[in-house]
């Protein structure tokens, strides 16, 4: 999950284009005597995209900042210790370019998309943005009022204040930190608190740099004249607690309880990844056809609407899996109840060889779909070089979807539905079932 800040100045939004690898391109990676990593591949598409991943997201915030990151991100739009942000916003629009700051628990991306023709202006805006940001008090005299409007946005979004709750239930720190301010530290962070953050986790080691659609050498070359040094910082490990989180609020223009539950889940270097993805599939991330139903929505239809799902979020170190409800008040309890219920089934060996051959191919074609979009494809060559030194191939994670077993489902699946619980609820929770209730 990512809040992102975006700013685009072409006169009208261009649509989502494919951006399939160009056949036989294969990742390049170098890494730098500045600490910093270039990565790239070559793509068929006229489009070209470059990112600064930075180890900075809100896991790296502590009890003094908390929130920081929520303020970096939304001063995307604000000048450079090197340029004014009038002249940013300028040379932006010029080239037809966007320019995008996102946060997930883990990274801070800044991102551009632009005409390979422009790619050398593109990169000289990006990386100034992504590793100078000045934070000049005299441009943050608005950035209280920007802050109250996301937060005002917030409110209107109950399934993100429960994925929320959720996350800060199960790790209370590390991967428990909000992407969300907290309403009561708007307008405490000075420029000074975000300056002392950038500095320690921009830059070195703590950064990557992504392109697609670029020359390595070239791009190798631009960052060792311009790349930003810097320390690796470390992170505080992530530590599952679980326990039960409910947000009691009822909404004037809504009867809907957002509910989810779930225990601690794999991360991004276990060996487990691939089976938990097909697990995930064959209980039913949502339908994929329409009128289309799962393992775990399914058994709710007899209780009227609601919308089933399976969660599965990994993280460099650990990782969330179970079900996320959003279903009317009157009818929550039971939808849980049921729910839990399909989830226990599939530790008792209810999956099946059917069950596992679906999955797999589900989970085979939404990675190949999600890779042939160039954001998807940058972000998927950050998280892999985040956790380790190599890049899988499209055909190698194919390849290592195909091998799993029923035998592989049927372990990861008591492993990770049988661990301790975390309840989040969000709505009119009179009819919703406390956590002990339903276990």
């Amino acid at each position: 999950m990512c809040f992102i800040q975006s700013r685009g100045y072409a006169a009208q939004a261009a649509a989502a284009r494919a951006d399939p690898a160009a056949s036989g391109s294969q990742p390049q990676v170098t890494r730098l005597p500045s600490g910093i990593t270039v990565a790239t591949l070559e793509t068929s598409s006229p489009v070209a995209r470059l990112a600064f991943v930075h180890n900075a997201g809100s896991r790296y915030e502590n009890g003094d900042n908390c929130g920081v990151t929520h303020a970096v991100r939304s001063c995307l739009h604000l000048g450079t210790q090197n340029k004014f942000k009038v002249g940013i916003s300028r040379a932006v629009q010029q080239i037809g370019a966007s320019l995008i700051c996102s946060t997930t628990r883990e990274h801070m991306i800044y991102s551009t998309e632009v005409i390979r023709s422009e790619i050398d202006t593109a990169y000289e805006i990006l990386s100034e943005v992504a590793q100078y940001p000045a934070f000049k008090p005299h441009e943050m005299e608005g950035f209280k009022d920007r802050l109250l409007l996301e937060m005002a946005y917030l409110t209107q979004k109950p399934e993100v204040k429960m994925m929320e709750g959720l996350h800060e239930m199960a790790f209370r720190a590390s991967l428990g930190f909000s992407l969300y301010m907290p309403e009561s530290s708007i307008g405490l962070h000075s420029s000074e608190t975000l300056k002392q953050f950038t500095t320690a986790n921009f830059g070195g080691s703590n950064t990557l740099v992504i392109g697609l659609g670029v020359d390595h050498q070239d791009l190798v070359d631009k960052v060792k004249r311009n790349g930003k040094s810097g320390q690796e910082q470390p992170k505080e490990p992530a530590k599952y607690y679980g326990g039960e989180v409910r947000l009691n609020n009822v909404q004037p223009t809504s009867d809907l309880v957002h509910a989810a539950v779930v225990t601690e889940g794999v991360n991004l270097s276990s060996g487990d990844l691939s089976a938990v993805g097909v697990l995930q599939k064959l209980m039913g991330p949502g339908p994929v056809v329409k009128y289309g139903g799962s393992r775990v929505g399914k058994n709710t239809l007899p209780y009227g609407d609601s919308a089933v799902s399976c969660i599965n979020a990994s993280y460099s170190d650990s990782g969330l899996f179970g079900f996320q409800v959003a279903a009317p008040a009157k009818q929550i309890g039971g939808i849980l109840e049921k729910t839990v219920a399909a989830f226990s089934d599939a530790t008792k060996g209810a999956i099946t060889e059917e069950d596992v051959q679906r999955g797999k191919n589900q989970l085979r074609m939404a990675v190949a779909s999600d890779l042939e979009q160039g954001a998807t494809r940058l972000e998927d060559l950050a998280l892999q070089l985040s956790v380790g030194d190599t890049v899988l191939a499209p055909a190698d994670i194919d390849a290592a979807i195909s091998k799993v077993t029923l035998a592989d489902v049927q372990r990861v699946a008591k492993k990770v539905i049988t661990g301790k619980p975390t309840m989040a609820a969000v709505g009119n929770l009179t009819h919703t079932p406390n956590l002990d209730q339903l276990l």
